[in-house]
């Protein structure tokens, strides 16, 4: 039990205590509740990923770290080709059954305090921290071969990626554009590969 105690003093006429009162509350419910409503606040619904809410709390804070320790950090930009066919062909239902087993796949191959974000509709992002750009392609080698098997009814699924280690010249903006380019460069190379930032 979770509780609340709140005590107020009894006085005579002349301003002593002369007894405390208390009363406790079981807060239990109330805390899980408020824990829910933080975690709601910071997750995407459908997948279970972070939002892009929760992104735009941590990226700067991996640029802060990079700055002032050079801890090395890569981001990768990861997006499911042909996704539009996909709902087209099997519905919004089989789509979001890709979003959350494409979520679930990932949380598989990275490590523990890798940070997966869902992006955008079919476009996550994945902050891996003390990363350097080689170390952050095998990640991406592991996501793509992740989705050797079939998804759901949706059949074969690629991914295209692209991937962009930080710099001392990033900023939050200029870091996600290259990876950003260096994805669509992994889509107008015929999807289904990974690109890197120079």
């Amino acid at each position: 039990m979770t509780g609340e105690l709140e005590v107020k003093p009894q006085l005579d006429a002349d301003g002593r205590v002369v007894q405390i009162l208390g009363v406790t509350r079981d807060v239990s419910e109330r805390k899980r509740l408020e824990s829910e409503l933080q975690r709601l606040a910071l997750t995407d619904d459908l997948t279970g990923a972070y939002n892009r809410r929760y992104a735009n709390e941590i990226l700067p804070m991996a640029i802060k770290k990079f700055h002032r320790y050079r801890t090395p950090a890569s981001v990768l930009l990861i997006d499911i080709d042909h996704f539009k066919a996909i709902n087209d062909r099997c519905g919004h239902l089989v789509g979001d059954a890709v979003l959350t087993e494409f979520a679930r796949r990932i949380a598989e191959v990275v490590r523990e305090s890798d940070t997966l974000v869902r992006w955008g509709g079919e476009e996550f992002l994945l902050l891996a921290e003390r990363c350097s750009m080689t170390q952050a392609v095998v990640v991406a080698e592991k996501l793509q071969a992740a989705f050797a098997h079939p998804v759901h009814d949706a059949g074969e699924v690629t991914v295209s990626i692209g991937v962009a280690e930080i710099n001392a010249g990033d900023d939050l903006d200029s870091w996600i554009h290259r990876a950003d380019d260096a994805m669509y460069a992994a889509k107008a190379a015929g999807r289904d590969s990974i690109q890197v930032s120079e």
